[in-house]
């Protein structure tokens, strides 16, 4: 029974071992000196997609002929066992052909281990295919990380070179308009202090646009900007463009050439000032980056017309310091000009191209640069507007007519405004005193809503702050409109009138928002309280002259 028992150990212990060496995640192979086959687990079998049998029988014919370094499959699998067999490890590679005549890498190490009480081989192989595409896949996640890594710190750079950039803009206009305010303060000759303005102003447009140019790129960057089509003369477009940059042209005596194909449209429909916008952010650089006495030629062609929609082709040309091929790639990226030395020696923010490229492609077109360094640089894009056909033309021509019949002479008018700020007021007030209006102040939503129930045939019209202490103009908007509401529909009384005096009191007074909130969402705000319209801070003259004859004058008649 004791033998029995003892083959019955035996039995069991080589089925144990064999469910272990099957479960095992790599191949394994049990081999004697000749390289004769003794055992193998199912994970090698089932990787080469063969049976025991075949695997035993045509060991070396699973295998090509040559490895990939050239040496004899069988001569290198000889010497790798004599060395295990003499109690070393090796660990070579071993290429197998499946059954499925698939070739499939292997690496194996062997060793010396005892079976049935003699030495035997043991080969463990490891299938090379997953450790490669894990490797591979571990180097395009390396490559990819620092691929990101490099663009994160590049636009760190750019971003960091674009504050001080920025920060120069900012603090060189406010250098001159604080200092330029005191010199006009001290000086007593009228010359030096007309002077002393003059430079004031000139700062003063300098900044907006800098604060233009961030809020502008803000908008394209949240995907809230959007275009304001209108109907549109397009050469008074571009003469407006030009006189803004004239004065620097004669500054450093440029030669400034304007040519516009007599082919384009007189009235065109699209956004005037974003085109505008890029023609002058081009012409400013043309100027910034030719020298003195140098030239700059504007043109305008049309490049086709195809069912009212034509396509325009503007080009700035200069005769300045041009620009290399490496440097031109980076131009049209926010936050970046050619190189940082020019920042430095010629100025800007580094967000005038970027915004035309934006402004270019939401108008469908293009925007691109051919340029030398040394020789010059030519700057064109393209937009897609709308032809206006002739009854357009002529609507336009009779509108133009009644804006210049228009007066600003607004006697015997009264407005309200709506005001926290002293100096705001003061400069309202003073914008205005040319006008003849009358103009009456509040410090604040509550008062503004108490000055209108007071005496509500009073105002024409009312200028409208949205951010004031207490009330704020959103609200004082909405106390108004439902007073008015109220009033007309009999329910409430206005002070000092009766009953039958409702009637003659102005169903609703036209609410201007006057507020440094620019960005679309603020001007649906505006709306949406009840306003009739927006201007925004700093204030244009003439847009608030606009809403004045629009309110006040012929229009409403």
């Amino acid at each position: 029974m004791r033998k029995d028992q003892a083959i019955g150990r035996d039995i069991d212990n080589y089925e144990f071992n064999k469910a272990a060496l099957d479960a095992a995640p790599i191949g394994v192979v049990i081999f004697d000196e000749s390289i004769q086959i003794i055992e193998c687990n199912n994970t090698i079998l089932n990787l080469l997609k063969t049976t025991k049998q075949h695997y035993v029988d045509h060991f070396f014919d699973l295998a090509p002929v040559f490895q990939p370094d050239g040496e004899n499959s069988k001569t290198k699998a000889f010497e790798a066992v004599k060395r295990a067999f003499n109690g070393e490890n090796p660990t070579f590679e071993w290429t197998y052909l499946s059954s499925k005549g698939e070739l499939i890498p292997f690496e194996i190490t062997l060793t010396r281990t005892k079976f049935k009480g003699k030495y035997v081989g043991l080969g463990y192989q490891y299938d090379l295919r997953h450790i490669r595409q894990m490797t591979e896949e571990i180097k395009k996640k390396s490559e990819l990380l620092q691929e990101a890594v490099t663009k994160a710190t590049a636009a760190n750079k750019a971003k960091s070179e674009f504050l001080s950039n920025m920060s120069h803009e900012m603090r060189t206009p406010m250098n001159a308009i604080i200092n330029m305010t005191v010199i006009a303060k001290k000086s007593l000759d009228i010359e030096r202090k007309n002077y002393a303005l003059e430079k004031i102003g000139e700062a003063s447009t300098h900044l907006l646009g800098v604060i233009n140019d961030i809020l502008d790129m803000s908008k394209i960057e949240a995907n809230k900007f959007e275009l304001v089509p209108i109907k549109f003369y397009f050469e008074k477009m571009i003469e407006s463009a030009v006189n803004v940059i004239n004065f620097r042209v004669e500054e450093k005596q440029q030669k400034l050439i304007v040519q516009i194909d007599k082919e384009i449209p007189k009235i065109l429909w699209g956004d005037d000032q974003r085109i505008s916008q890029i023609i002058t952010n081009l012409l400013s650089n043309a100027i910034k980056f030719t020298p003195e006495n140098g030239s700059i030629k504007l043109g305008a062609h049309l490049l086709n017309e195809d069912k009212g929609i034509c396509t325009i082709q503007i080009s700035v040309t200069d005769s300045g310091i041009g620009i290399d091929k490496e440097h031109q790639k980076h131009l049209f990226q926010s936050f970046q000009q050619a190189e940082t030395s020019t920042a430095r020696k010629y100025g800007g923010t580094g967000l005038g191209l970027s915004i035309s490229k934006n402004f270019a492609e939401m108008m469908g077109g293009e925007i691109w640069v051919e340029s030398k360094y040394g020789e010059g640089s030519t700057f064109s894009f393209t937009v897609k507007v709308q032809h206006c056909l002739r009854e357009c033309f002529e609507n336009s021509e009779k509108n133009e007519k009644k804006t210049e019949e228009k007066k600003n002479n607004f006697a015997g008018h009264r407005i309200l405004l709506a005001e926290d700020m002293e100096i705001n007021r003061e400069i309202v007030l003073m914008l205005l005193e040319f006008t003849n209006l009358e103009i009456d102040c509040a410090e604040n939503g509550l008062q503004a809503v108490e000055m209108v129930i007071e005496e509500p045939s009073r105002y024409e019209m009312i200028f409208m702050d949205v951010h004031m202490p207490g009330m704020d103009g959103y609200e004082a908007t909405r106390l108004i409109r439902a007073f008015e509401a109220k009033v007309q529909a009999g329910s409430v009384t206005a002070a000092g009138k009766t009953q039958s005096d409702n009637r003659n009191l102005p169903r609703r007074i036209p609410i201007i928002a006057m507020t440094a909130n620019v960005f679309k969402e603020d001007i649906v705000h505006c709306i949406e309280a009840g306003m009739d319209g927006h201007l925004g801070k700093p204030l244009d003259l003439e847009m608030i002259m606009e809403k004045l004859r629009f309110y006040l004058g012929d229009e409403q008649n």
